[in-house]
């Protein structure tokens, strides 16, 4: 067993992580692995993040779940064991996983940097709350501890007979995940409503009869407790992995004191919002079968930015970004062209050229890089940096899937176990490839990627929009980037799938064979998640101008970077600055005169598709 802890001044800190985590997973023989953390952890976008020691002084001190979960699945856990169907992998974490309100966040670290194959583990994951949600502390006998934690050890020591099985098990009596989850399920609301508080784990079990036991018990052996007794000697319960001082709870400490006065915080949230939505549901002002021509650029009303003017016929919304700013700049794909037109309050960005991915868009030296989806329209606030709300216009609701600070007044984030639940819903449209891309990323988390590729497989085929980079990233056999028609366009190899009991399969063929070359919708993610994933495979082989901007961008939930960084973002992605000649503040003369070198840069990479990963 390998304990870290930060007791007698010896910090939790990364560099140790990395050091002592690798050396043991790398000698020895492993059939299931136990990974258990209690502490302090926050969400940013879909990723949880592990905060440690130093995280005050440096925001790269923290663990990236996701990332560290995926890179154990390289260190061969259960492969000498023919008895077992695959290795098998617990995750248990004590922590808060409130969404970060920094404008820049933590980085997460995968711990673990090794280069060979994906092997197929079975996972159970226990998280002590739901996404978005607060864990607590309970003082008890005089020391404090976490309720969550408390709850698991007196189950795993026998002493509660509802997280025992005790019939229809090869090892009965025992306590087996499955049961364990049940108990915990229950105890931990339970538990915490004694002090008027909410508490829900998110948990998913993966682990398979009959080798999902953890603990054996002695026949005849009975419990001394039961879960609807509260041990005697707890006093009080504290919110968010520190103790509270005496006069009363206290949030989680925040990894950095640099808050800004965002709208989660903000009475009129709800107003806004409702005034962004009246905006973007008002009649467009570009008729269907309409051809675009805008007014010259000596109009403020209308502006033509780009290289290639869009005189195009519309077949629909043209809308594609709102704004209550105006923009000091913008980056476009260089063969393609936005209108710009002010209705007060807001500044519309109008796309009608179809295959348009995203829009960078140039605010106080920060580029956010805005993804165009059909059906939807992002929105940008000045009091809301870093963070894009995206407007479903055929549900009538907004998705924050790349707007953290939202999210503790305006959404309840979906847990890992509510992916089968949420799929049962996408068949009916699949217009909008926002609720693919959550569902796909909570399966993802769960180490359920057979589902995934099941998803992007049906996406491949049947989804109007195409299969989106951010689905296609987690799954991929192969990844690789090309030019179309003078466009950088991605392209994945996908591995046979099958729909068979998963929901959705009356739609759906008996079996999906693998699949080559698939284009994909976008070139690169847009969520945390997918800039994570492609940071840290990097780090065990891959490599791309693209993968290589990724160390660019900020701890943000939507894609941004500063200013400095533009180079960098137009050798990867193709793309040229063009100045906003309405704004009051002027790019800098270096980055407007900054130029893609994408034909440099991808020479050598796009060549008989010669930049690849294998996974």
């Amino acid at each position: 067993m390998l304990s870290l802890t930060d007791e007698g001044d010896l910090p939790v800190s990364r560099d140790r992580l990395e050091n002592e985590i690798s050396a043991f997973v790398t000698t020895r023989f492993i059939d299931r692995l136990v990974v258990w953390f209690g502490g302090h952890g926050l969400m940013r976008g879909r990723s949880q993040i592990w905060l440690l020691s130093g995280i005050h002084e440096r925001n790269t001190d923290a663990v990236d779940v996701f990332a560290f979960t995926r890179a154990l699945q390289k260190v061969n856990i259960g492969k000498f064991n023919r008895r077992l169907s695959a290795g098998q992998l617990s995750i248990i974490s004590d922590c808060c996983l409130t969404t970060a309100k920094e404008v820049d966040g933590p980085y997460g670290t995968p711990v673990i940097s090794r280069v060979g194959e994906y092997s197929s583990l079975n996972f159970d994951r226990f998280a002590s709350t739901a996404p978005g949600a607060s864990s607590f502390h309970i003082s008890k006998d005089g020391n404090s501890t976490c309720l969550f934690t408390d709850c698991m050890l007196g189950a795993l020591s026998g002493e509660v007979e509802e997280a025992i099985v005790r019939s229809d098990h090869r090892h009965s009596p025992a306590i087996v995940n499955h049961s364990l989850a049940q108990y915990l399920m229950k105890e931990i609301p339970d538990r915490a409503a004694v002090y008027g508080e909410y508490m829900e784990p998110d948990i998913a079990t993966g682990l398979y009869p009959p080798d999902n036991v953890y603990l054996k018990l002695e026949p005849g052996l009975m419990p001394r407790t039961s879960a609807s007794h509260r041990p005697p000697g707890e006093k009080r319960l504290d919110p968010g992995g520190v103790v509270a001082p005496e006069e009363g709870n206290e949030a989680q400490t925040p990894a950095s004191d640099r808050i800004p006065p965002l709208w989660a915080d903000d009475p009129d949230i709800a107003f806004r919002l409702d005034s962004a939505a009246l905006h973007i549901n008002s009649p467009s002002p570009f008729g269907v079968g309409e051809w675009v021509f805008p007014a010259s650029k000596g109009d403020r009303q209308w502006q033509f930015v780009g290289n290639n003017p869009p005189s195009a016929v519309v077949s629909g919304k043209t809308l594609a970004i709102l704004c209550d700013f105006e923009p000091d700049g913008f980056a476009l794909d260089p063969f393609a062209g936005i209108i710009v037109r002010r209705s007060s309050p807001y500044v519309e960005i109008h796309v009608v050229q179809p295959r348009m991915n995203a829009v960078a868009i140039l605010k106080d030296d920060h580029w956010t890089l805005v993804p165009i989806f059909h059906g939807t329209v992002a929105a940008m606030f000045t009091n809301l940096p870093r963070n894009v709300p995206l407007f479903d216009i055929a549900n009538q609701r907004w998705d924050y899937m790349l707007c953290d600070a939202l999210s503790t007044k305006t959404r309840a984030l979906p847990r890992v176990a509510d992916a089968p639940n949420l799929e049962r819903g996408l068949y009916h449209s699949d217009d909008n490839p926002l609720p693919w891309i959550n569902v796909a990323q909570l399966y993802a988390l769960a180490n359920e990627f057979a589902n995934v590729t099941r998803l992007a497989q049906y996406m491949s085929e049947g989804s109007a929009g195409g299969l989106p980079f951010d689905i296609a990233l987690l799954c991929a056999t192969k990844l690789y980037w090309g030019f179309e028609d003078n466009q950088l366009v991605a392209y994945a190899h996908l591995p046979a799938a099958t729909p068979q009991g998963f929901p959705g399969e009356w739609l759906l063929p008996v079996s999906w064979p693998a699949k080559a070359h698939v284009r994909l919708s976008g070139i690169a993610p847009i969520t945390t998640i997918g800039w994570s994933f492609l940071r840290h495979e990097r780090l065990l082989g891959a490599d791309s101008p693209i993968v290589r901007f990724a160390d660019r961008l900020s701890g943000a939930p939507s894609t941004g970077f500063n200013v400095s960084s533009t180079p960098d973002f137009l050798s990867a992605f193709g793309y040229r600055v063009f100045e906003n000649t309405m704004a009051d503040r002027a790019i800098d003369s270096d980055i407007l005169q900054s130029r893609a070198g994408a034909a440099y840069q991808w020479s050598t990479h796009v060549q008989d598709h010669f930049d690849t990963w294998d996974q």
